[in-house]
């Protein structure tokens, strides 16, 4: 079992609605409502979970919920804390952005709620309607699977045929960019950001910064100007997202002989991205230049590869003690200089 977990918020009334839906499945027609209802199970077993309730009701009630989502176990083993201290009936209470914007809320809420809390505050939202039918299964299935695609070379495509808008991919709150040669190709850049980076929804204001981190190389010919670059990325965010509150910033390798990291990654507060011929795989004008594939998995809620929880965690924990706690030690230049990083994924004690 992978040792990486989601911190989960999960009213109580949610785990009713999940105990009440077992009977309600018709196994012959309802194939997807089934399959989605089992992976939110399997999601609830392998997270730590908040109960909006007091021990008291809690230990009232626990007889009641399927045996298979273990939750007697977790609240012995302390992965299941009951509370109504807390004051979160709703989503907006948790007043604190580093509790809320690191965590997946199961709630018993409109459909339309938790589009909405998903997009304000970039996290992932469920509730019992995500297996209410068998078109909201088959909506909601991309967050238990891999969705992503291969590429083939020679194909004309477009990265926003790869990061596809129907996997809400923009609803998040912190992006980690990792790829030594990112900025060879700032046409794919921008494409990328324009597919990740949340976008404006009418009547939705989004209350916590959002935070982009590059990190990649110097160029090898040691001809680019990296602030230049960093500056035209910075109007480039603006120009594109123009009400987006967002801080950026860039970690550039300085030795290039041997390379902190190697693989290519999207790392965002709720999914990993990852490349394997890099991000500079389709060329400026839109035609693959090689056969790759990418891999679009949800660390912590997909029950399908242990290996990319544990990968994901460990990318992060890589870039906070090679790249952010050595960048005044001469391998690593930061930009905007004499800032320190801010980004929530990454630096997780100064927000």
């Amino acid at each position: 079992m992978a040792t990486y977990r989601k911190q989960v918020y999960c009213e109580f009334e949610f785990l009713k609605k999940y105990r009440d839906s077992s009977s309600a499945f018709n196994i012959l027609t309802d194939e997807n409502a089934v399959q989605m209802w089992l992976n939110v199970g399997k999601f609830i077993r392998k997270s730590q979970i908040m109960i909006d309730i007091k021990d008291e009701q809690f230990a009232q009630q626990l007889q009641t919920l399927p045996e298979k989502l273990n939750i007697a176990k977790k609240y012995v083993q302390g992965e299941c804390v009951c509370s109504d201290t807390h004051g979160f009936e709703y989503v907006e209470n948790v007043n604190k952005s580093t509790k809320r914007t690191r965590t997946t809320y199961l709630i018993d809420k409109s459909a339309g709620i938790c589009r909405n809390y998903a997009s304000k505050f970039g996290i992932v939202t469920l509730s019992p309607t995500c297996w209410s039918s068998e078109e909201d299964a088959d909506a909601n299935s991309y967050l238990f699977r891999d969705c992503g695609k291969s590429v083939e070379e020679g194909k004309y495509l477009k990265w926003a045929d790869i990061l596809q808008s129907q996997h809400n991919l923009s609803n998040c709150n912190s992006i980690v960019i990792i790829d030594n040669y990112i900025l060879k190709s700032l046409n794919n850049l921008e494409e990328i950001l324009n597919a990740l980076l949340p976008r404006q929804i009418p009547g939705v204001t989004r209350e916590d910064k959002f935070y982009l981190t590059i990190i990649t190389a110097k160029d090898k010919s040691n001809t680019r100007n990296d602030e230049n670059i960093y500056r035209q990325l910075v109007e480039k965010i603006k120009q594109i997202r123009p009400n987006l509150d967002f801080e950026f910033d860039m970690f550039v390798e300085q030795n290039t002989s041997s390379n902190t990291f190697h693989d290519r990654y999207i790392l965002t507060n709720n999914v990993r991205i990852k490349v394997g011929g890099g991000f500079d795989s389709i060329n400026k004008y839109g035609k693959a230049t090689k056969q790759t594939d990418v891999s679009i998995l949800h660390p912590g809620i997909q029950s399908i590869n242990d290996a990319c929880d544990d990968e994901y965690m460990g990318v992060i924990n890589r870039v906070t003690s090679k790249v952010v706690n050595c960048t005044n030690e001469g391998q690593w230049k930061h930009l905007p200089g004499n800032e320190p990083c801010s980004n929530r994924l990454i630096v997780r004690n100064r927000e």
